[in-house]
């Protein structure tokens, strides 16, 4: 997962400097009006709401057009990027117009650890965001964790629907081509043109890797994460064009000219952090399993219920079997050896297995399942994701 953010890095890299290239991104609106704020905010603004004197948090914020229209509404903006190219763009606008803005190199996923827990009154995301990251719901966890208690996400993307349409089709086919539902497996694009009107190209960094997330993987992350959600709203336009077939509104949207109706193309979320009771009891860690806790005997003696999981997979591990002395764990399981892992020194071997999401409670009960021949480790997954897994205490 490290190289397909190396490889998007690199591409944003390139397109930071076509974006805020005169006549490009609104840059000089910006600057020569201080009540200018970007399309994309004033789309927004209806159901944002009042920002003013709140402290927000930007994830994803490209060259800071966004972030400083949120400013100019009164907030007390932070914008976050992995760009360095970008952010530099994203310091020299906000000095020019003064805005209340500060800009913070690093991965979406490593927020928390850049900026701080609870920091912040509300998250804001806008469009062009989810696609580039391969777990939503690891990005659901690290919003909370941004939130006060009580703060808000507010997010406009693109709908998982548009993007999974083949977009070298006439808009009148709208054929489904790319994945509807988050796959481990990235697509990889190679294109050197960019999403704003313009005639100039990549030269370069041409490749990308994106990710598809269903509506309801959406909504079940954020919820899982200890987020109620307050707005669900689908839009039939977005600010750039999409598909052939297109034209752009009084608003400065897209929609089909032939039957709009037909196309979600972009979809407006909020959610409230829960009070802090309520979040510590929902939080969810991630456990990857090989062995007996896959077993749905097995987690309803340990939880109470069945857990939901995916298949992932854990490199730079062999596996062996260690006899299991204690006779509850063996009544539990039915089984007298277990598997269990150990680093092997060779990445390229692999230990196959499932990632359960279990809230902090449940975690001490698999604690408390497995033997004294296991720890619980914090290990990087083959998908990217951390997780929790119990290895080879000797090991």
């Amino acid at each position: 997962m490290t190289d397909s953010f190396a490889i998007n890095r690199a591409n944003w890299e390139e397109r930071a400097a076509i974006h805020a290239a005169p006549n490009s991104y609104g840059v000089e609106d910006l600057i020569a009006d201080p009540e200018h704020i970007s399309a994309v905010v004033r789309f927004d603004r209806p159901r944002l709401g009042d920002v003013g004197g709140l402290r927000g948090v930007h994830l994803q914020c490209h060259i800071g057009t966004d972030t400083i229209s949120l400013a100019r509404l009164g907030a007390s903006m932070v914008g976050l990027d992995f760009s360095p190219t970008a952010l530099a763009h994203a310091r020299a606008l906000a000095e020019k117009t003064s805005a209340d803005a500060e800009f913070v190199e690093a991965n979406v996923y490593d927020a928390a650890a850049a900026l701080g827990v609870e920091r912040f009154d509300f998250v804001y995301v806008s469009i062009g965001a989810l696609c580039w990251l391969p777990d939503v719901r690891r990005w659901a966890r690290v919003v909370a964790e941004l939130l006060k208690p009580g703060g808000r996400l507010f997010i406009r993307d693109s709908h998982p629907v548009l993007q999974s349409l083949d977009d070298a089709q006439p808009s009148e086919t709208l054929a489904l081509a790319y994945p509807y539902f988050e796959r481990p497996e990235p697509m990889v694009f190679d294109d050197d043109t960019t999403y704003i009107e313009t005639d100039a190209r990549l030269h370069s960094a041409t490749l990308t890797h994106q990710w598809s997330h269903g509506i309801g993987e959406i909504v079940t992350a954020v919820l899982d994460a200890g987020m109620r959600l307050t707005m669900l709203v689908e839009h039939d336009s977005a600010p750039f064009k999409a598909l052939p077939g297109m034209r752009r509104a009084d608003d400065g949207e897209w929609r089909l000219v032939d039957r709009p109706w037909r196309l979600p193309q972009t979809f407006t979320l909020q959610a409230v952090k829960e009070a802090r009771m309520q979040h510590d009891k929902r939080a969810a860690v991630l456990l990857f399993s090989y062995g007996t806790l896959q077993d749905r005997a097995v987690q309803l003696a340990n939880f109470g219920r069945e857990l939901t999981g995916h298949a992932d997979a854990l490199p730079g591990y062999r596996e062996t079997l260690v006899e299991i002395k204690d006779p509850q764990v063996v009544a539990t399981s039915g089984k007298t050896h277990h598997p269990i892992v150990a680093p092997s020194g060779d990445p390229a071997d692999e230990i196959a297995g499932s990632v359960f999401e279990l809230t902090p409670d449940e975690l001490l009960a698999a604690d408390e399942y497995e033997v004294d021949d296991y720890a619980r480790v914090l290990v990087r997954l083959k998908s990217g994701v951390d997780a929790w897994v119990y290895v080879s205490a000797a090991g």
